[in-house]
């Protein structure tokens, strides 16, 4: 039966190829929008490390049209960085306070990144100063060892603590707390001790891979500013006034700076909506062309069916019950989609042997699974309609009618 299924296929080749081309490039379109959709879904499912909930980040910046004489110096904005930190925690709404080396530390792209040698390889990783309520500030969960603390800031010893993906990379399973690695450089080598282990940290946003994190405590003595700005964390419920009201209050403890505020729930959402948006707009392109293939399938067979009446009139009557003729109809249908789904794997094959995006394989598969059930799925809807008036044909109208 299949065989003959095919041999049909073969004879209308020239009335199906256009319709084939389509069914292929629908599948290849709807294989790497589900690659996608699966690649961002299991990133999104990735935990993110910090708790974004009630957590505010404070821009605190000179205005750089000032003149020079009126500008601070590095040193003196430390100074006055810890005494804001200070006047923010005798607010009773506020639960904490930690300093950031960056003002867009959160969901953004800018990064500073190293790489050191140790054991004779080389690590790469991404960096940044912190100082003791960082953690309890973010809600980064410390699962070995402990978070960086006042007197780590005052060490001759460089002391990091990093997260846990690093920690693989380094030691494996092992522990890691408590040791010292031996960085070595072009010119010189130090040591670095490690005290602590953090569970997760995606500071780029939830879409982004996690990267290897080096958390270090800036040391006090350092002339150069290591911080930019402030995360406040608060306590609910947070009232409607309160924003207008803190800035007031920071303007009147130190008119030096001006202090901008930025919600990092809202600052996620814009994340979100960002990086979507060219996901739904791909998806509605997509959806735009599988809708006009499931037309174009659905009219053919239509035709198709009105100028085989004698054909089908004649099956009825030598005995084929209605589903019989059902099936034979979808089955031509599905003989259609194998042969189309066959060459439109040849080409998704390219994205497993090339992989640019350096997409996990699991991903890939996925994704053709996927793509293959809904082209099964949207030709089974478009192919069912046409096949019930052809299995509902009564033999002797169809044989009358020619």
């Amino acid at each position: 039966m299949i065989s003959q299924l095919f041999k049909i296929l073969w004879k209308q080749r020239s009335k199906n190829s256009l319709l084939m081309i389509e069914i292929v490039f629908s599948f290849i379109a709807l294989f790497v929008l589900s690659a996608a959709v699966i690649h961002y879904y299991k990133r999104y499912k990735e935990p993110l490390g910090m708790d974004y909930k009630n957590l505010w980040a404070i821009h605190v910046e000179q205005d750089w049209n000032l003149p020079a004489e009126l500008k601070l110096t590095d040193s003196v904005k430390n100074i006055k960085y810890e005494l804001i930190k200070k006047q923010l925690l005798t607010n009773t709404q506020i639960i904490s306070v930690t300093k950031t080396g960056f003002n867009d530390f959160l969901y953004a792209q800018s990064m500073w990144t190293s790489c050191i040698n140790s054991n004779n390889k080389q690590y790469c990783y991404n960096t940044f100063s912190s100082d003791p309520d960082f953690a309890k500030t973010t809600g980064l969960k410390v699962i070995e060892g402990r978070w960086l603390m006042p007197e780590d800031e005052l060490s001759t010893t460089k002391t990091i603590v990093i997260n846990q993906r690093f920690k693989e990379e380094l030691f494996g399973k092992g522990p890691a707390a408590g040791k010292t690695i031996t960085v070595k450089e072009e010119t010189n080598s130090y040591p670095i001790k490690i005290v602590g282990v953090y569970e997760h940290l995606k500071r780029q946003g939830e879409f982004t891979e996690e990267p290897n994190f080096l958390t270090e405590a800036a040391p006090k003595s350092q002339k150069y500013l290591s911080y930019s700005g402030l995360l406040i964390r608060l306590k609910e419920p947070i009232q409607a006034d309160f924003e207008a009201n803190l800035v007031n209050d920071l303007v009147k403890f130190d008119k030096s700076f001006e202090y901008r505020i930025e919600k990092v729930e809202q600052m996620r959402r814009e994340y979100l909506l960002t990086e979507l948006a060219p996901l739904i707009i791909g998806s509605a392109v997509v959806l735009f062309m599988i809708v006009n293939v499931m037309l174009g399938l659905f009219g053919s067979l239509w035709l198709n069916i009105s100028r085989r009446k004698a054909e089908i009139g004649l099956r009825r009557a030598l005995g084929s019950s209605s589903n019989k003729v059902l099936w034979h109809i979808l089955g031509e249908t599905y003989c259609l989609v194998a042969v189309s789904v066959i060459i439109g794997f040849i080409f998704s094959m390219q994205l497993f042997i090339y992989n640019i995006y350096n997409t996990p394989v699991s991903t890939l598969v996925q994704a053709n699974l996927v793509s293959l059930g809904l082209i099964i799925v949207l030709c089974t809807i478009s192919a069912y309609a046409p096949a019930r008036l052809a299995a509902s044909l009564k033999p002797a109208e169809a044989l009358h009618e020619e």
